[in-house]
């Protein structure tokens, strides 16, 4: 189902971003599996945290967890994001994808 596409995927929880924020941060990659990740929208814009803004002044001001775990360098996390169907074109400049989608 993940890899068809055909997966339903639902908006994650604030309770949950959070969570998986602070997984991030930590290098927790047990904190979530995989088929967990692929049953939310990986792929939604969430408010960067304040405390990095403040040391990246110049980053954007909402990211997506893929976005936001190859900024930490959680390559562990990254992986998981993009096994899980995160679409790693996608930022605030460009948050319809840099690469548009095509049948293959």
């Amino acid at each position: 189902a993940i890899r068809s596409g055909s997966l339903h995927r639902r908006a994650p929880t604030p309770d949950e971003v959070a969570a998986l924020f602070r997984a991030i941060d930590h290098r927790d990659v047990k904190a979530y599996g995989v088929c967990t990740l692929a049953a939310l929208d990986l792929d939604t814009l969430h408010p960067m945290p304040p405390w990095l803004r403040q040391y990246m002044p110049g980053a954007e001001r909402r990211v997506t967890l893929l976005g936001y775990a190859a900024l930490r360098r959680r390559h562990g996390a990254v992986k998981h994001l993009l096994v899980a169907g995160a679409a790693p074109t996608l930022s605030e400049r460009c948050p319809g994808g840099a690469i548009e989608s095509e049948a293959e």
